[in-house]
């Protein structure tokens, strides 16, 4: 007769959890104790077994890469940020339930990782006319724009003016506000539906922006070759997921990552289209919010410390405030034509004023009687509502 007690994930996870707040863990052996909880009930091994329609090779390979992400996001390591919530799982939130959840909305993105490893392993004979029809269309996209700066220029200059046409009032926004205006135009005009992934961490983000933001040069250079970059980054994605072709390896993954929430249908109805349509939306997505006037966080300030009582409180629901505006919000107001601004470092410390946020949800969320809410997503969701009822415009609903 086996008397050998099944294993109980919630019952092992308290107990670590226990051993922590009695001190006989620090916080970094608890939180590989919770990881290993997650990988004895075997969930990356499960997650990778939903996918359909991979082979057994590919399905241990992202069972590992899962696995490995899940051990980052659990601890912190390896490049990865820490995001389980203690406090959520001391509460009695399932922590197998959490693991899933983060797993399976990365298995897009791990398995165009694999499949990237393959398509670069894959021999390709220049010889082969096989090989020769499926080489990248961004090669042959570069072939085709060997044009000077200035007829791009003056190309770039049209596609805005199509835009003006359609949607005249679009000349009265300023540039972030034109964009997004720009982008809802498109999206309507082609049905382009599906979601661009725009990195979490600030200062990806920030370097989405900067990059796909550039402006012309004197050349007309500049803005045009990071258009054909992203058209180049949506076709590599393609050329990943399908198995069809010999993608470029030397596309940023911040790029071919923005492609993960596609089909495979969408985004070959998208690479139908010119490149700056895909430019386009993929700016606007990126984008951060206006930077709001100091009346409207003032406003936000004083509403968030309504919510509690008490010195601390106030204190921190400014703090609050303007961890979260940096994350949402550009660093320098468009309407700023008068004062000299140092754009790079105001930029530097948005990102760091950003990157507090985290931090900032997860206390919030466990301050005494929860009073914007008791998860870090309700904190959020709060703030987003409290930005769309004083600034409509610039944080529509």
């Amino acid at each position: 007769m086996n008397l050998q007690k099944a294993f109980d994930p919630a019952t092992a996870a308290r107990d670590i959890l226990d051993r922590l707040n009695d001190g006989d863990l620090d916080e970094r052996e608890a939180r590989l104790k919770l990881a290993g909880v997650i990988e004895a009930s075997n969930v990356p091994v499960a997650v990778a077994r939903e996918v359909q329609g991979i082979t057994d090779r590919h399905r241990r390979d992202l069972a590992s890469l899962l696995s490995e992400m899940m051990l980052g996001r659990v601890t912190g390591t390896g490049g990865f940020s820490q995001s389980l919530d203690l406090e959520r799982i001391r509460e009695g939130a399932d922590i197998n339930a959490w693991a899933r959840q983060l797993l399976r909305s990365a298995v897009p993105s791990k398995m165009r990782d694999i499949r990237l490893v393959d398509s670069h392993e894959a021999l390709v004979d220049p010889t082969n006319a096989a090989s020769a029809e499926t080489t990248s269309f961004s090669g042959m996209a570069y072939a085709q724009a060997s044009v000077s700066g200035a007829d791009i220029a003056i190309e770039d200059g049209h596609f805005t003016e199509q835009f003006n046409s359609m949607a005249p009032e679009s000349r009265t926004l300023r540039r972030t506000g034109q964009t997004k205006r720009n982008a809802r135009t498109l999206r309507e005009a082609y049905a382009i539906t599906a979601p661009l992934v725009i990195p979490e961490a600030p200062a990806d983000r920030s370097w989405l922006i900067s990059y796909l933001g550039a402006e012309t040069d004197a050349a007309g250079e500049a803005r045009f070759t990071h258009i054909m970059e992203t058209y180049a980054s949506l076709n590599a994605w393609v050329a990943v997921v399908s198995g069809r072709g010999n993608p470029r390896a030397d596309i940023d993954d911040r790029l071919l990552g923005l492609w993960d929430d596609f089909t495979l249908e969408q985004a070959d109805d998208l690479l139908e289209l010119r490149p700056a349509v895909a430019h386009t939306i993929a700016l606007a997505e990126a984008m951060l919010a206006p930077k709001p006037s100091r009346d409207v966080v003032a406003r936000a300030i004083s509403a968030t410390k309504m919510a509690a009582a008490g010195h601390d409180w106030d204190l921190h629901a400014k703090a609050l405030i303007s961890a979260w505006v940096a994350n949402e919000c550009a660093a320098v107001s468009e309407f700023n034509t008068k004062t000299v601004v140092d754009f790079e470092a105001a930029e530097a410390e948005r990102v760091a004023l950003a990157e507090t946020l985290p931090a900032q949800l997860e206390q919030t969320a466990a301050w005494h009687n929860q009073p914007l809410g008791a998860k870090q997503d309700d904190v959020d969701a709060f703030l987003r509502r409290l930005f769309t009822s004083f600034d409509p415009e610039n944080f529509p609903a």
